[in-house]
């Protein structure tokens, strides 16, 4: 049975797993994208190398290890930014 996809997004690599649970190839100020999967005993990170040659090819971490490593990026996009018409005041007037 697949692995259920619950989120996706792009993170940045804060410090290099250097093998450390297999996971190597990750360099520190690098965003990959990501995948956080339930599996059938648990959940897992899926995380995707920036490989041309392998656009599919990915390594996988559990949660500790991917907050150790990676930080999630909040990406804000210009449509939903500054769309609150309540203002500074709280919307009186």
């Amino acid at each position: 049975m697949p692995a259920e996809v619950l989120r996706e997004g792009t993170c940045e690599c804060h410090k290099e797993p250097n093998c450390h649970g297999g996971m190597e190839g990750y360099n520190r100020g690098d965003r990959y994208r990501f995948q956080l999967c339930k599996g059938p005993k648990e959940r897992y990170y899926r995380v995707y190398h920036n490989d041309p040659a392998a656009p599919g090819y990915y390594e996988t971490c559990g949660p500790v290890e991917f907050l150790f490593f990676f930080r999630e990026v909040v990406q804000c996009s210009a449509t939903s930014a500054g769309t609150d018409d309540s203002g500074a005041d709280g919307g009186r007037k």
